[in-house]
């Protein structure tokens, strides 16, 4: 939900592949572009000799680099793989973090070792033939299609270790055709283009049209940091700053500050993210230009309005943190942010509020309950039932509308991602607490006032889970609550009659709609104020 989470789908135009051709690797190099449109979201290059290949990812929109090395056998397993990762966004850009992966009969030895820390040495069970998956390398995923390959069959399935955060996920190869298959990984659905030998040649995503491009010339591992300056001009100034939780956790963000007289103290509100790892503006890469959190924090400085946004865990210059987290560690980070807020001199500890969206829309109540104290609460396309009811609609909708299936081919589809998404939530923390939440019962317990915004069109939380929400916060008694429905509204609060997540690339605005900012700031103005 994290700006709904990207589901990856991909086209592959090379079976009939003999084994001997999958196993006769010869010295080479190859060069990736990520690409949405003209934009380029990310760079890879990679080498491969027999039985071991190194590498490196660079992802733009993430400000992330890895550097990866491995080696691999002659029936396509990995059998060891090194991640050197850093941050390119931030003024240190040295490895912040070491991970090497052993994968040995049924287990899988790890040691991590942080920046200046001791290195940890950990060892799990895991199913025999698991395979790692460095999202969202293309090397990686021809790693996989490779060994389904050399399995064979209609349908492969098998368990794939994520480089971040050390998940199991299950990974299945669904042939459709002589020259075409799907990768289901999680919630995501793959479709990747492979030459004759096997390699990846290109892949395409079909929700939001993004791309990857097997390319003949050295690709350039540059990337820019991002930049949270105020506008020239703004009657406000922009301070990067650090919060640190009772944990010990360290998140980078930008506090926005009105231009006020020596003394006066002006309200605040923090802004919380959805699912998936994103930065301090909510910046989604597949829809260039879009940074939400930016625009709205520039409307409510200009109405004499604090903001602080943040980095989620693990992007930008925030720590990572332990791979076991859920949303209520976004909650128990958000608590330690409004504590943050209400030591700052130029800021107004009885009027904070907090402003999420998506995911962040069930992070802020739960961190209400935490922390009663804050005045008010925005939430921006909130879930508004139980999790498991949204992620099933989120497989099923998509499939439904590709007409190129027949019904018992979508059935299948639609059973197999399901099943992913229930098999991977075994392993992970986060997608279990999110299938199993119901927001209900937290917003019964909230009694501040509530402004819950929604867009008619939202296919990803859809438009009636506003009111199943709202009668929740009714049902405890609360009576400040306000519902708006902005028509022709997608997920994203761009405007877009269709909402479908396929189309948001081609939509002809990237900016969050006036009427949502004015409404949202317009509501916020009336109760810190």
């Amino acid at each position: 939900m994290r700006g709904g989470g990207i589901a990856l789908v991909a086209t592959m135009v090379a079976s009939g592949v003999a084994q001997a051709q999958l196993t006769s690797l010869a010295t080479e190099r190859s060069n990736y572009v990520l690409l949405l449109g003209k934009d380029t979201l990310g760079l890879e290059r990679v080498q491969r000799t027999p039985g071991h290949f190194e590498g490196e990812l660079l992802v733009k929109v993430g400000g992330v680099r890895v550097r990866y090395d491995g080696d691999v056998s002659d029936n396509g397993l990995v059998t060891r793989v090194r991640l050197l990762t850093a941050r390119t966004n931030t003024t240190d850009t040295s490895v912040y973090q070491a991970a090497e992966f052993r994968l040995v009969g049924d287990s899988v030895l790890a040691d991590i070792t942080p920046r200046g820390g001791s290195t940890v040495h950990q060892s799990r069970a895991i199913e025999r033939g698991a395979l790692p998956y460095l999202n969202p390398s293309a090397f990686f995923l021809e790693l996989a299609v490779r060994r389904a390959l050399m399995v064979g069959g209609d349908s492969v399935t098998f368990p794939s270790l994520q480089a971040a955060g050390g998940a199991v996920v299950p990974m299945t190869v669904l042939r459709l055709a002589k020259d075409s298959v799907r990768l289901l990984v999680g919630q995501g659905v793959m479709t990747i283009a492979l030459s004759r030998d096997a390699r990846l040649v290109g892949a395409l995503e079909s929700r939001q049209g993004f791309r990857i491009v097997a390319v003949d010339h050295e690709v350039s591992m540059t990337t820019e940091r991002a930049d949270y300056s105020a506008p020239a001009g703004a009657p406000y100034t922009s301070e990067e700053v650090v919060v640190t939780t009772p944990g010990g956790l360290h998140l980078s963000g930008t506090l926005t500050l009105p231009r006020v007289k020596a003394g006066v103290k002006v309200p605040a509100v923090l802004t919380l993210t959805g699912s998936g790892p994103e930065d301090r503006d909510e910046y989604i890469a597949t829809v260039s230009g879009y940074r939400p959190f930016r625009t709205l924090a520039d409307s409510l400085g200009r109405r004499g309005i604090a903001v602080l946004r943040l980095d989620d865990r693990g992007v930008g210059g925030s720590d990572a943190g332990p791979a076991s987290f859920t949303t209520e560690d976004f909650a128990a980070d958000a608590v330690a942010a409004l504590e943050w807020l209400r030591h700052r001199p130029e800021v107004d500890a009885r009027r904070l509020a907090l402003l999420g969206h998506s995911e962040g829309g069930m992070t802020a109540p739960l961190a209400v309950l935490r922390d009663p104290r804050v005045r008010a609460m925005v939430l921006m396309a909130p879930p508004g039932m139980l999790g498991q009811k949204i992620l099933d609609y989120q497989v099923r909708h998509p499939l439904e509308l590709d007409t190129s299936l027949s019904v018992a081919r979508r059935d299948s589809l639609i059973a197999a991602g399901n099943r992913s998404i229930t098999e991977s939530a075994a392993h992970n923390p986060w997608l279990r607490f999110l299938l199993d939440y119901d927001p209900g019962p937290t917003a019964r317990k909230v009694r501040i006032p509530v402004l819950i915004a929604q867009g008619a069109t939202d296919r990803q939380v859809t438009a009636e889970q506003a009111a199943m929400l709202a009668r929740a916060f009714r049902a405890g008694g609360n009576r400040d609550v306000t519902v708006k429905i902005f028509p022709a509204t997608n997920h994203l609060f761009l405007a877009d009659p269709s909402g479908e997540g396929s189309g948001y690339a081609a939509l002809p605005v990237h900016v969050m709609r006036p009427e949502v900012v004015g409404a949202v700031v317009d509501w916020l103005v009336k109760k810190l104020r």
